[in-house]
C-alpha cells in the first residue's frame, strides 16, 4: 500500500463523493470543461460555489472550510496548479463521464467526473499520473541482457496492457503482484518506479518477468462493481502464467510469484491456487488486517515534523468506523460502498477479511523468500514482517532477508521514512535485493517502512512460516517501503525523489536466492 501525501489529501476530499446519487438543480453546457471550472473556483477560493457543483446528497458531506483545507494542504505539498487539460468526454448511459490531467508542480492526476444528465458532478476520482515521470536504468541493469515488449492480459472489459521482458539467457520466470489501489505495471509511486527497476534488474541476471495495469487503474468502473481478489489480483496472474508458458523461451523454466506490499499478502493464495508455482517472493508483504494497516499508517504520517503530510483527524475517524463495519457481522453484500474503507465495496472486504496470508503461506511446502525494508513506515517490521517470522520461522526453504536502512520500494535512507523518498530523481530499487531475489519462499522486508512495518506485519510472516524448510526472511534496516536506504524515520516524502531507484542489493539477492534454488528443469 503506497500512499503518497497528495494522494491521501484528495483522497480526504473525494472519497465522499464517490458512489452517490444526485439530486440536481443546475445543468452544465459544456461537460469538457468541467476540470477547468473545478480548478477556476478552487484557486479562486470559491469553496462554496465549488460545493454547490456536487449531488445534494453528498453536499453535506463536505463542508466548504473541509474543502479548502483539503486544497491548501495538497497545494503546500505539490505547489501551484500548472494546467487542468481539457476534458475528454464519453457517455456511459445517460452519464457523462469527463476525463482530464490536474498538472501540478510536483505531480499530476488523472481525473474522473461523473456528470449525471441533469448536470450535477456525481463523482470525483483521481489517480497519479505517471506518464512523463522521467526514469532511467538503475546501474544493475544490462539492457543487452533482454528485450521488453508489450502485451495484454485477459479479454474484453478484463484486459489489460502489460509489458514481457525476456531475458536472452533465462533460468527462472516471474509474475509481479502489485500494492494496492489502482496501480501501474510499474508500480510507480512518485518519481520511482520499482517494478520497472526489478523487471529490468532480474532479467539482466537471467529471469524473465510479466507486470501489468492493475484493472482497477485501466477499468475504474470496476470499482463500482462487486469486485473481489479474483478481479483485482487473480484473473490477471492466471492470464500472465499461460503467456509465460505459451512462449518457447520460457517453456518448462520454473515460474514463481513476486508480490509487494497488499501483492505480498495476495502471493501466497495464488501459490495455493496453482500447485505448479515454484515459489514465491515476498517484499514487504502486509500481514495486518487492509483496513488497519490504512489507519496505522495515517497515524504515523501525522507523527512526522512536515506538516504537509498530516491528515485531518476526521479522516482518521471516519476510516476507523468503517474499518469497524468491515469487521462488523452486519456486514453483508448490501452495505452501502460509501459506508466502507475508500468506497470500495462489500464484496471486495467480505473475500479478504478471513483470508490469512501467513498460515496460507504456511501449508504450501514451497521456496519463500521474504523481504523487509527497516525503514519502512507503510508495511513495518512490528506490525507485519514479525507476523511473516512468527508464523513461517524454521520452516524449511523460508528466507527472511531486512535490510535496515532501506524503505517501502526498498531504497536505501536515512532516519524517518516519509512520502518524500518517493519522489526523489534517480531512485531505484536497491541492487541487493534484485540479486538475492533468486528461490522456494523468500519474505523481505525494509526496516523503516512505515506502511508495513516489521512490528505489524513482519512479525506475522515470522511467526507461521519460521522453522518451514525453504523459507528465507531478509530485512534491510535502513530501507523503506519501496525498498531504498535511508536514515531517520520513514515518509511519503521519500516516494517524490526524482530518480529514486530500488536498491541494487535487494535486486541482487532476489537473484541470488533463485539461483542457489538449484531447481531441475521441468522438462529433465
Amino acid at each position: 500500500m503506497a500512499f503518497s501525501k497528495a494522494t491521501l489529501i484528495l483522497q480526504s476530499l473525494i472519497d465522499a463523493i464517490v458512489g452517490k446519487e444526485p439530486t440536481i438543480e443546475w445543468t452544465l453546457d459544456n461537460p469538457s470543461s468541467i476540470g477547468k471550472k473545478i480548478i477556476d473556483l478552487l484557486e479562486a477560493g470559491s469553496y462554496t460555489d465549488l460545493r454547490n457543483l456536487l449531488s445534494r446528497h453528498v453536499r453535506w458531506l463536505l463542508s466548504a472550510k473541509k474543502i479548502e483545507t483539503s486544497w491548501k494542504s495538497i497545494l503546500d505539498s505539490q505547489g501551484k496548479v500548472v494546467s487542468a487539460g481539457e476534458g475528454e468526454v464519453t457517455e456511459s448511459g445517460d452519464v457523462k463521464v469527463v476525463r482530464f490531467v490536474l498538472v501540478l508542480e510536483k505531480s499530476a492526476f488523472k481525473v474522473v467526473v461523473r456528470i449525471s444528465a441533469r448536470g450535477y458532478v456525481t463523482s470525483i476520482r483521481a489517480v497519479p499520473d505517471h506518464s512523463n515521470v522521467s526514469w532511467s536504468p538503475p546501474d544493475y541493469v544490462d539492457e543487452s541482457s533482454f528485450e521488453e515488449s508489450e502485451v495484454t492480459l485477459g479479454v474484453a472489459d478484463r484486459a489489460v496492457p502489460a509489458n514481457l521482458v525476456l531475458s536472452h539467457s533465462p533460468r527462472a520466470a516471474i509474475v509481479m503482484l502489485h500494492g494496492s489501489g489502482p496501480v501501474d505495471r510499474d508500480s510507480s509511486v512518485g518519481q520511482l518506479k520499482p517494478f520497472k527497476d526489478l523487471a529490468w534488474g532480474l532479467a539482466s541476471k537471467g529471469i524473465t518477468s510479466v507486470r501489468f495495469d492493475k484493472v482497477t487503474l485501466t477499468h475504474a468502473g470496476m470499482l463500482k462493481e462487486n469486485i473481489t481478489v479474483e478481479d483485482e489480483y487473480l484473473y490477471h496472474a492466471r492470464a500472465a502464467i499461460a503467456l509465460l508458458r505459451s512462449r518457447p523461451e520460457v517453456e518448462g523454466l520454473p515460474i514463481f510469484i513476486l508480490g509487494h506490499s497488499l501483492g505480498g499478502n495476495i502471493a501466497p493464495r495464488f501459490g495455493k491456487e496453482d500447485p505448479s508455482i515454484a515459489g514465491l517472493v515476498i517484499l514487504a508483504g502486509l500481514t495486518e488486517a487492509l483496513q488497519r494497516a490504512a489507519i496505522r499508517q495515517m497515524k504515523y504520517l501525522n507523527t512526522l515534523k512536515d506538516k504537509t503530510c498530516h491528515v485531518p483527524a476526521d479522516l482518521i475517524d471516519a476510516l476507523t468506523k468503517q474499518a469497524e463495519l468491515v469487521e462488523s457481522p452486519k456486514l453483508s453484500l448490501s452495505t452501502p460502498s460509501s459506508k466502507l474503507p475508500f468506497s470500495v465495496p462489500a464484496s471486495y472486504w467480505l473475500d479478504v477479511r478471513d483470508y490469512n496470508p501467513v498460515s496460507t503461506a504456511a501449508g504450501l511446502g514451497k521456496p519463500m523468500l521474504i523481504m523487509q525494508g527497516g525503514r519502512d513506515f507503510q508495511v513495518t517490521l512490528k506490525d507485519d514482517f514479525v507476523g511473516w517470522k512468527q508464523g513461517l520461522e524454521g520452516i524449511e526453504g523460508v528466507e527472511f532477508k531486512v535490510y535496515d536502512d532501506m524503505n517501502h520500494v526498498f531504497r536505501r535512507g536515512e532516519g524517518l521514512s516519509s512520502p518524500d523518498e518517493y519522489n526523489v530523481a534517480e531512485g531505484h530499487v536497491d541492487g541487493d535485493v534484485v540479486e538475492e531475489t533468486l528461490g522456494p519462499m523468500l519474505i523481505m522486508q525494509g526496516g523503516r517502512d512505515f506502511q508495513v512495518t516489521l512490528k505489524d506485519d513482519f512479525v506475522g510472516w515470522k511467526q507461521g512460516l519460521e522453522g518451514v524448510e525453504g523459507v528465507e526472511f531478509k530485512v534491510y534496516d535502513d530501507m523503506n517501503h519501496v525498498f531504498r536506504r535511508g536514515e531517520g524515520f520513514s515518509s511519503p516524502d521519500e516516494y517524490n525523489v526524482a530518480g529514486g531507484h530500488v536498491d541494487g542489493d535487494v535486486v541482487e539477492y532476489i537473484s541470488g536466492w533463485i539461483t542457489q534454488l538449484n531447481l531441475p528443469h521441468p522438462s529433465n
